[in-house]
Parts: C-alpha cells; sequence; structure tokens
C-alpha cells in the first residue's frame, strides 16, 4: 500500500493545532488538564489578565532559562524552540475562544471530551514529533539535561513531570485553598498519552510517511 507524503511543516502545523485543541478539551472537561500544561492552566484560572496560553510560553521561557543555566550553553535551537511554544500558545487562546460558549453540562460528556482530548493530544504529539521541528522548552529541557548528565531519559522525566504536577498543586492549594485544574484526569493523562502516541505513531509509520524533498 502506498504511504501519504506529508510536507513536514504542515505536520508541524497539524501538531499544534491538534495539541493545543486537545489541552483545550482537556480543560472543558474539568477532569484535570495535562500535566506539562497543569501550571500555567491553573495560574490563569486566578487572574483574566494574562490568559492560559501566554501563561504557558512564559513558564515554558522560564524552564528554558533554567535548562541554559543547567547547561552553561546557550544554542540557537533553545530560540526556536521558545517560538514553538509560544506558537502553541497563541494556539491554545485560539481555541480557548473558539470553544468559550461549550460548557459539558453532564458527566457523560465531560468524559466524552476528557477520552477524545487524550486521542487529539496523542495524535498531535505524532505530528509534532515526526515534523522533526524544534521542541517544546520542557521536553527539550528533559532531553538536553538527561543526556549531559548520563540520567535515564524516562526516569528523569517522571521525575520532571512529578514535580511539575506537584507544583501545580501547591499553586493551587495556594491560590484557591483547594485542587482547582488538577485532578484525577491530569494523573490519568500522565499515564495513557504515552501509549497513545506509541499506537498512532504505528498507524503513521504505516500509512504517512514525512516527504523526503523537504527533508
Amino acid at each position: 500500500m502506498k504511504r501519504i507524503k506529508l510536507n513536514k511543516y504542515i505536520s508541524y502545523i497539524l501538531g499544534l493545532i491538534l495539541l493545543s485543541f486537545g489541552i483545550v478539551l482537556a480543560a472543558k472537561s474539568n477532569y484535570g488538564i495535562t500535566v506539562s500544561t497543569s501550571p500555567s492552566y491553573v495560574v490563569s484560572l486566578k487572574t483574566d489578565i494574562v490568559s492560559f496560553g501566554t501563561f504557558n510560553y512564559l513558564i515554558q521561557g522560564v524552564v528554558l532559562i533554567l535548562m541554559i543555566a543547567v547547561l552553561r550553553e546557550f544554542r540557537v535551537i533553545f530560540l526556536l524552540s521558545f517560538l514553538t511554544s509560544i506558537l502553541l500558545g497563541y494556539s491554545i487562546d485560539l481555541f480557548t475562544y473558539l470553544l468559550n460558549d461549550f460548557v459539558a453540562i453532564s458527566h457523560m460528556i465531560r468524559i466524552c471530551c476528557f477520552i477524545f482530548s487524550i486521542l487529539i493530544v496523542g495524535l498531535g504529539l505524532v505530528f509534532f514529533i515526526k515534523s522533526k521541528q524544534p521542541i517544546l522548552p520542557f521536553d527539550m529541557f528533559v532531553r538536553e539535561v538527561s543526556n549531559k548528565y548520563n540520567i535515564g531519559i524516562g526516569k528523569f522525566k517522571t521525575c520532571f513531570d512529578l514535580c511539575i504536577l506537584l507544583t501545580s498543586v501547591v499553586l493551587s492549594i495556594v491560590f484557591f485553598r483547594e485542587l482547582r485544574g488538577v485532578n484525577i484526569g491530569t494523573l490519568v493523562s500522565a499515564v495513557t498519552i504515552g501509549a497513545t502516541v506509541d499506537m498512532f505513531m504505528k498507524l503513521f509509520n504505516k500509512y504517512v510517511e514525512i516527504d523526503e524533498v523537504c527533508e
């Protein structure tokens, strides 16, 4: 069977669109946002001055600065990574606006939204990864620091995600005296998105290929 050829930049754009849509849909489900976006989402619930998407790339920028300090080096790809986080932030705000009037009025609809969000995020990550364009600062931090200090990337990512989750929990308690934005769904997404990515990656490799002319 002949595979579909896809321009790497189209794959990149599709990845950003699907990823941001899935993130906003997870927020709409009210079962818990994804781990990586949970700090920015919790902070955005506290104020209307700065948007969810803006907080997201600002926090990603802080992590990028931390990475530069830890690595003690700077590369152009770090700026490109931050640019990707800005594009994702604007895309998140766009979908937040488009879905502003959508309200999940029943538990069944909320559950469907949450499940659908995991699938969309997983598919978006596959398009994003296969485009081979600069990854987001959070993911770059894990990759670069683990490589620099010979730390198992899986173990380091788990520790990093737990730190992000703990930060979100602390922010939620400090701001609201209860958990908001972080819920059981946050943990569920943390353990299921990886499997979802694997599932869609197999389908992608079988039916789609990045156009070699664009490589």
